[in-house]
């Protein structure tokens, strides 16, 4: 994970800077705390299987 950008809006086309990324993940607000997820944590997703 490269960043996390809390608290943005629904469904916005607005370019959040956060360095270069292979894909986005969205979560409901205040979910990143509540799991105490960071950025550098590992996310895995057979979605993103090599």
């Amino acid at each position: 994970m490269t960043s996390i950008a809390a608290d943005t809006t629904p469904m916005s086309e607005e370019v959040i800077p956060g360095g270069q990324a292979y894909a986005v993940i969205e979560l409901n607000a205040g979910a990143t705390k509540k799991i105490g997820l960071k950025p550098g944590d590992a996310v895995r997703h057979p979605a993103f299987r090599n």
